[in-house]
């Protein structure tokens, strides 16, 4: 039986966790590839789960060769990704009842992502929840993106929550190892990828889903 009372706080990872965005963003890359008449599938975005687009653009310019130009790839993935985003977001499944359960624990939540501020508001925009979490920590507050701690440290200090009293909602692998190296308790939620041996044993607990785990309380 999963204990998710003892927690003194609640940190969420916010693409693949809370939205379900990684297929979002997948499409976006495809879409924009096949304008650019550039071959690009769901395989090859497995390496870019979990890391911001900025930190993406070394393994595109692998994939697309050293001579192409990806400032006006760039350019248009944004567009496109903006307009999938305009449309709505939609959240994974079961997390807006299990937030509601979070939130009547009357216990400190924060929203820890490696997008910017701008991506989160974008997010957010149709879904009126992110004025729910007391602290939101996004790239542009950090010097380090995960797989470092430094974001989750940074969300425990601004709580005055110890790491160890914390239960963090992650769905890959280096969200989690950002977690577990910063001392917190992680719940691995899969989305695209599966999560490796080595980090699922140092997790707290591997789900399927948020509906799952609410079903493990009152």
């Amino acid at each position: 039986m999963i204990n998710l009372t003892n927690a003194a706080a609640y940190l969420f990872d916010m693409d693949g966790t809370i939205f379900d965005s990684e297929a979002m963003y997948c499409q976006a890359w495809i879409q924009c590839a096949n304008e650019f008449d550039l071959v690009f599938t769901a395989e090859m975005y497995q390496p870019f789960i979990g890391v911001p687009t900025q930190q993406c653009l070394p393994l595109a310019q692998h994939i697309f060769g050293r001579d192409f130009n990806l400032q006006p790839f760039l350019s248009r993935f944004i567009d496109i990704l903006d307009t999938k985003k305009k449309a709505g977001v939609p959240f994974k499944p079961g997390f807006i009842d299990f937030f509601a359960w979070v939130l009547k624990q009357n216990k400190p939540t924060a929203l820890v992502t490696s997008s910017n501020l701008d991506g989160v508001i974008k997010s957010f925009a149709y879904h009126n929840l992110s004025d729910k979490f007391d602290a939101i920590i996004t790239r542009d507050d950090i010097s380090a993106i995960k797989p470092d701690p430094e974001c989750y440290l940074l969300a425990c200090k601004t709580l005055n929550i110890l790491p160890q009293d914390t239960l963090v909602f992650e769905d890959s692998n280096t969200g989690l190892l950002a977690a577990i190296n910063a001392g917190c308790q992680a719940i691995a939620i899969p989305d695209q990828i599966a999560i490796k041996p080595e980090i699922k044993t140092r997790c707290y607990q591997v789900t399927t889903s948020f509906e799952a785990l609410l079903s493990h309380v009152d």
